[in-house]
């Protein structure tokens, strides 16, 4: 069976029996477009909402529903549902507890929240490693906390990803990059490799 009767198979599937399945490999057909088939974000959109409001209940179906909100993939930018669908996963999704709080952070969709932001870049650092870290480190630089703002950039510039294995040794070389940026411009921060202290110069 060539794709297009596969497609044409999976949708009648889906219309005439719900079956969600094949809902969502439809959306994901139009929405990264291969093997002959256009991308359609619009039908991708269609695909992953309709799969979503049929089973409503199951959490991980909203996986390729929230960034087409987010980002507007077929439908209009709705910040305010995407954060609303985000925070049902609760936690279980790292992707969508990143993505959450960064909204947090920036105050997008919902009210900056900066203890929320930190909440949730807590639970992903096992995942996102010193992205996650520098981004504790800012919000915290925010609130003027400078210690433990230090302490989360540090951690990122020391960290080392041999326990985890999730994030890449370029990203990490990037990030060690901005850590040690964010570290340089708070003043009465000092560094060596064996210690590290500071004292905010007024």
């Amino acid at each position: 069976m060539g794709l297009i009767e596969s497609i044409e198979y999976m949708t009648k599937k889906a219309e005439d029996e719900g079956d969600i399945g094949y809902m969502e490999s439809l959306g994901l057909i139009y929405y990264e477009g291969k093997d002959g088939v256009e991308k359609d974000y619009d039908k991708a959109f269609k695909w992953f909402k309709m799969a979503y409001e049929s089973c409503v209940k199951h959490k991980y179906r909203m996986n390729c529903y929230m960034p087409c909100t987010y980002y507007g993939y077929g439908c209009d930018i709705d910040h305010k549902k995407a954060a609303e669908l985000y925070t049902k996963m609760d936690y279980s999704y790292h992707p969508a507890t990143y993505r959450l709080a960064c909204m947090y952070q920036k105050g997008i969709g919902v009210d900056k929240d900066i203890d929320k932001a930190i909440t949730n870049f807590m639970s992903v650092i096992k995942y996102k490693g010193p992205e996650a870290y520098i981004a504790i480190g800012s919000l915290y630089e925010e609130k003027k906390d400078f210690i433990k703002a230090i302490y989360y950039y540090e951690e990122a510039l020391n960290y080392s990803d041999s326990y985890f294995g999730h994030v890449s040794d370029s990203d990490i070389t990037k990030a060690k990059t901005i850590a040690y940026e964010k570290l340089s411009k708070i003043d009465g921060y000092i560094h060596s490799s064996s210690s590290s202290s500071y004292k905010k110069i007024n």
